[in-house]
């Protein structure tokens, strides 16, 4: 603990005034601590004036301007938490004595804009705390604090034992020097000098500097300074100040937060990128990308949606960016062998499959609440006839089988995608077309068509089908076979790709004729306002299958009127009754196949990470996002937008495949990326 006591010490009164107020608690309990050791204490003469001039001089605001590395109390935090949690009686002497003095603090700074919000979660327990210190013994040095989190200095680092390693944090990233690996949180007094490495494993880094050598931390990453080296965090955050020139930053699971960048080498996050000023150059990977003033030049490349005040293109600094269906691990340089490289495909197949079953068991879902709602308005309804519920039926049907169609073609397009994706990481590598597991895409494809195929076979079982949507079935079978037999070359998956968008497109055509007719058909009478109100409200709740099994139910029992009772017993009501059972017990299988798709997803990651040090990415734990990559903003001419990394650089891209951004003024513009990675203008009230 007498580093952070040198650090507070060694402060100049501007820098003093930004000093956290954990570090200078600490200050105030390691004091305390040793008050029956007057020799300690006079290594330290100055230190109750340095808390007193804190106290009188405390204002954080500078530093707030200056960096996004603002959370660098843990111990405070933590704390706190336990004193809200009602943990207080499980405290050592030392952790009451820093909630002691940081409360004193607080209440002698007397700047409830600074504090009030620490100030409250405190306030009612400080009576508690006080009597719970003084029946405690006082331990010097504050032995369970630094349990909690240990503390280094550039001395630590330079003093560390030496490596010589090719690979860093699963990056290529040569280490020659020190290597100061810490299990736990910990506090970095004084910055990373740019000869030295540091590794936290199973913990988060707080520094209080800058970063210009290496650091990585299984948690997040919070730095009061700028980066200029390499910084990597795997499933927190990295919050920092200004990237600098040749700076790398990779979140692969969670975001990173910085004031500006000018140059970086790479800025990676697996969520978002949040710049809060301007940024110069560089290249930026991100499933979304926030900038709050200019992006100048650069290389952007993001899969969910890009936003800045203004995307400036010049011929100093040139624009380009990529509206990306996914990002992988290969994005930010992530060292995957054969098997890695294997297990990462089948984590995305495996993700595919679960995002199809799910858009199964929604249609299913909902199929089975209208046929309820069917049922309902029979047994219910004054004028309702079953030839007439039989009509409805019908268009009903018809538009299931559409919707197990385009299902099948959705998933079937995001196959191809995964495809080209995959193609995309593998370009330019030395691994091996066959880590690519063609033969798992196969597999893919043989279960949506089989999946396909079995429900629509179902549907055709319950009754006729409108034969224009029959010839859709076997267009999507026939490009199933397309698939397993030709899924080789870019070109190839591309064409069919186009096709499958086509007949989609075609498709959905179709449904909003089927939709139409069956919302315009002739409705029968209305049932009475007692039991229209019992409808509405089953259907809003989507709860017509339960109030249809409890009016059976009911009937069964001899309740109701006689011509109630007849309405349930009618051939209609037992024949659309076992297909609404059917469909319960296919969504009880989808539910299961989801759970063991979920658990699959898990075991591959833990797999990957255990054996590999590889995270799989937002997308794959997620599913994909809802909607395709956007970006918006102002532009001026020039900037080059595209649906594929490789299309930077290309000279030979097809008409539609790339765009230039004209000089939009003060206008906002959209684009998107397309499902066969064409770019197009939105045309869209942007507020």
């Amino acid at each position: 603990m007498d580093v952070i006591v040198d650090y507070i010490t060694g402060l100049s009164p501007e820098e003093l005034t930004e000093a956290f107020l954990e570090d200078v608690a600490l200050c105030a309990a390691w004091e305390a601590s040793y008050r029956d050791e007057p020799a300690k204490l006079a290594m330290y003469p100055g230190l109750s004036d340095t808390i007193d001039r804190w106290v009188a001089t405390v204002n954080p605001a500078p530093l707030q301007t200056r960096t996004e590395g603002l959370r660098q109390q843990p111990l405070l935090r933590r704390y706190t938490n336990d004193l809200i949690r009602g943990r207080i009686d499980e405290l050592a002497r030392d952790e009451l004595d820093f909630l002691y003095y940081a409360w004193m603090l607080q209440e002698r700074a007397e700047k409830d804009d600074l504090f009030e919000r620490s100030m409250e979660c405190m306030r009612p327990f400080i009576r508690q705390l006080e009597i719970r210190r003084e029946m405690c013994e006082v331990r010097p040095g504050l032995p369970n604090l630094m349990a909690r989190v240990a503390l280094f200095t550039p001395a630590d680092m330079k003093a560390a034992d030496p490596r010589d390693v090719r690979v860093f944090a699963g990056i290529e990233a040569p280490v020659r020097g020190p290597v100061l690996v810490h299990n736990g949180d910990a506090k970095i007094i004084g910055g990373i000098p740019d000869d030295c490495a540091v590794v936290i494993e199973d913990g988060s880094a707080y520094v209080r500097g800058g970063v210009h050598g290496k650091l990585a931390a299984t948690k997040s990453c919070d730095i009061t300074g700028q980066i200029s080296g390499l910084v990597i965090a795997r499933q927190g955050q990295v919050r920092a100040g200004a990237l600098l020139n040749l700076a790398t930053v990779i979140s692969k699971e969670g975001s990173v937060k910085v004031v500006s960048c000018e140059g970086p080498r790479l800025v990676f996050a697996g969520n978002e990128i949040s710049i809060r000023d301007t940024c110069k150059g560089g290249v930026y990977k991100g499933a979304k990308i926030h900038v709050g003033d200019t992006v100048s030049g650069g290389e952007i490349h993001c899969a969910e949606e890009g936003r800045a005040l203004v995307w400036e293109h010049t011929e100093e600094r040139k624009l380009s960016i990529v509206l990306r269906r996914s990002l992988t691990p290969r994005d930010y340089g992530e060292v995957l062998t054969i098997e890695s490289m294997r297990l990462y495909s089948g984590a995305i197949h495996v993700r595919q499959r679960a995002h199809h079953v799910r858009g199964l068991m929604a249609l299913t879902e909902r199929e089975t609440d209208e046929y309820a709602g069917n049922v309902l308005a029979f047994i219910m309804g004054r004028e309702s006839s079953p030839a007439r519920l039989q009509n409805a039926q019908q268009f009903q049907r018809a538009l299931a089988y559409v919707d197990r169609i385009d299902v099948a073609i959705d998933s079937l397009v995001k196959i191809i995608e995964d495809q080209l994706d995959l193609e995309e990481v593998d370009d330019d590598e030395d691994t091996p077309r066959d880590t690519l597991d063609l033969t798992s895409v196969k597999v893919e494809v043989r279960l949506t068509i089989e999946d396909m195929e079995s429900d629509l076979g179902q549907l055709v079982a319950e009754g006729p089908i409108d034969k224009s949507a029959l010839d859709f079935r076997e267009v999507v079978v026939k490009a199933g076979r397309q698939l397993t037999r030709h899924f080789v070359t870019e070109h190839q998956t591309i064409l069919e790709l186009q096709a499958l968008i086509k007949l989609q497109e075609k498709l959905r055509d179709k449904r909003d004729e089927l939709k139409h007719a069956l919302t315009h058909r002739d409705e029968p009478a209305a049932p009475a306002t007692s039991e229209a109100a019992i409808l509405e409200k089953a259907r809003n709740d989507c709860a017509r299958v339960e109030v249809l099994h409890q009016l059976l139910r009911v009937a069964r029992s001899g309740g109701g009127g006689e011509a109630f009772r007849k309405r349930c017993a009618d051939r209609y009501v037992k024949i659309m009754q076992r297909n609404i059972e059917n469909r319960g017990a296919r969504i009880v299988s989808y539910a299961t196949q989801l759970r063991k798709l979920q658990t699959d997803i898990l075991t591959i990651r833990h797999k990957l990470w255990k054996e590999f040090r590889v995270s799989l990415p937002k997308q794959i734990l997620d599913g994909p996002p809802a909607s395709t990559a956007r970006i918006r903003g102002r532009f001026t001419e020039g900037a080059l937008i595209c649906g594929w990394p490789h299309q930077v650089e290309s000279k030979a891209a097809r008409a539609g495949e790339i765009a230039l951004a004209p000089d939009s003024g003060e206008q906002e513009l959209v684009f998107e990326r397309r499902p066969n990675g064409q770019i197009k203008p939105v045309q869209e009230k942007v507020s």
